[in-house]
C-alpha cells in the first residue's frame, strides 16, 4: 500500500493547526472542486487536506467563471505523487485552449497562487498549481523509491530539508510534470487542451524554476516569472550574502520563450537598495540580447510576498507569510494574463494593454516603480522601450 510522507512543515503545522478550530470561511469556498483524483503512478495515495493549511483563499468576482479539480499527478523526474489543482473555463466547450502551469515560491504552497489560475481559467486557459516535491501535500521521497530510469533519483535536491526549503530542480520538475499531465488522458480536461500553446509562471525560486524550464522543454512558449526572471548570476566570488544566495536559486539560462519578469520594487530578498540595476542585468537584458520578447514591470509599493494570495480567517501560512491583497493580485492577473494572450493565445491587441497608459483604470505611474527600471522589447510588435513611459 503507498505511504505518502509529508514534509516536516507540514507536520509542524498540523500541530498549530490542532491547537485552535479552523472554521471555513463561505467565501475561501472553491468553485466545483472535485474530490483529488489520482494517475495511474499515483493510485492508491492519501493525503487528507490539512484544515487553514490547505483550504483555498478566497475567489474574485473579476477571476470569472470557472471550475477546478483536485489531482495528483506522478514526477516525471523521481516517480513521487505531486498534489496539484487544475482549472478551467466554467462553460463546457469543444474549443482547444493554451494552457498554464503555476509553482510556488519556496517555503509556500500552491494554493497561495490559484488566484492566477482561476483568472486565467476564467478568461480561457486551462491551468494547473503543483505543490512540488517535498511541499504541502506531495510526497516527500520517490515512490517507489530509485525506479530504474528516472533523471533525478538519488538527486540530493529531492531529499529533506532542501526540497522543503527550497529546491529549484523539484521546481523544475514540477513545471514539466504537469506539461505532460495537461496533455494526458489524466487530466480530467484534457480535451481543451492545446498542447502547442503551453506556457509557466512562478514566484520567487519557483520564477527561476520557470526561466530554467523554458530553456530545457521547448513545449513552453512563454512564461511569467514574479519576482523575478533570471538568466545570469553574480560573479562567483562576490562576498554579498544576499547575492550569494541569489546565486543558489538562480541559473545561467539561454532565453528561448517569450518572458515577462513582473516584480515587486520592496526588494526583499533580491538585494535591490544596493544594485537597483539587478533587475533588468539578471532578466531582461539577456533576453533582449537574445532577440526573444521580454517585458520587466515591478509593481510600484510592492513586496515580495504580496505575490502569494493573502491568508483569510482561519488559514495559516506554512512558512514566510503570504501578503498579497485583492487590489495587489488584480494588477499581477492584469500583467499575466495579458502577456499569456499576446505569447500563447496569440492575440496581437494584448499588445496595447501590455503598453498601456493606464492599468485596471488607473494611470500607469501609480502602479508601475518610480525608481526601478522598466522596460519591454516586444519584436514582432515594432516595440523596444527602455522604460515603459517611452513606450
Amino acid at each position: 500500500m503507498r505511504r505518502c510522507i509529508r514534509s516536516a512543515a507540514l507536520l509542524a503545522a498540523t500541530i498549530l493547526a490542532s491547537t485552535a478550530v479552523m472554521a471555513m470561511p463561505a467565501s475561501a469556498a472553491p468553485k466545483d472542486v472535485g474530490a483529488a483524483d489520482s494517475g495511474s503512478t499515483c493510485a492508491g495515495l492519501s493525503t487528507p487536506p490539512l484544515p487553514g493549511v490547505d483550504t483555498p483563499r478566497a475567489a474574485y468576482d473579476w477571476q470569472g467563471a470557472w471550475q477546478s479539480r483536485e489531482v495528483y499527478i506522478p514526477s516525471r523526474g523521481t516517480g513521487s505523487c505531486l498534489f496539484a489543482t487544475v482549472f478551467a473555463p466554467a462553460e463546457p466547450g469543444k474549443e482547444r485552449l493554451p494552457a498554464v502551469v503555476i509553482v510556488p515560491a519556496g517555503l509556500s504552497t500552491q494554493n497561495e497562487f490559484q488566484w492566477a489560475a482561476r483568472d486565467l481559467a476564467g478568461h480561457g486557459y486551462v491551468a494547473i498549481t503543483i505543490d512540488p516535491q517535498g511541499v504541502g501535500r506531495s510526497d516527500l521521497l520517490a515512490h517507489p523509491a530509485c525506479r530504474d530510469g528516472l533523471p533525478n533519483c538519488g538527486d540530493l535536491d529531492n531529499l529533506f530539508p532542501e526540497s522543503v526549503l527550497g529546491s529549484q530542480t523539484a521546481r523544475v520538475d514540477a513545471v514539466r510534470s504537469g506539461l505532460d499531465y495537461l496533455a494526458s488522458p489524466a487530466n480530467p480536461f484534457a480535451r481543451r487542451v492545446d498542447s502547442r500553446r503551453m506556457g509557466a509562471a512562478g514566484h520567487s525560486l519557483g520564477g527561476s524554476a520557470v526561466s530554467s524550464a523554458q530553456e530545457v522543454d521547448r513545449r513552453i512558449r512563454a512564461i511569467v516569472a514574479w519576482d523575478m526572471l533570471f538568466a545570469r548570476r553574480y560573479p562567483a566570488l562576490t562576498l554579498d550574502p544576499c547575492k550569494t544566495l541569489l546565486n543558489l536559486a538562480a541559473r545561467d539560462v539561454s532565453p528561448r520563450a517569450p518572458a515577462m519578469s513582473l516584480n515587486s520594487d520592496g526588494g526583499r530578498p533580491f538585494c535591490l537598495t544596493g544594485d537597483p540595476e539587478y533587475q533588468r542585468w539578471a532578466g531582461f537584458e539577456p533576453w533582449r540580447a537574445a532577440g526573444v520578447a521580454s517585458m520587466l514591470v515591478p509593481i510600484r509599493n510592492a513586496e515580495h510576498m504580496d505575490f502569494a494570495q493573502q491568508a483569510g480567517p482561519g488559514q495559516i501560512d506554512l512558512g514566510l507569510p503570504a501578503t498579497g491583497s485583492e487590489a495587489e493580485l488584480k494588477v499581477f492577473a492584469y500583467y499575466t494574463r495579458a502577456w499569456f494572450d499576446r505569447y500563447l493565445a496569440g492575440d496581437s491587441s494584448a499588445t496595447d494593454r501590455l503598453v498601456a497608459p493606464r492599468v485596471d483604470g488607473r494611470p500607469r505611474d501609480q502602479v508601475v516603480s518610480t525608481w526601478l527600471p522598466s522596460a519591454a522589447y516586444l519584436p514582432q510588435d515594432g516595440i523596444d522601450c527602455p522604460g515603459l513611459s517611452r513606450c
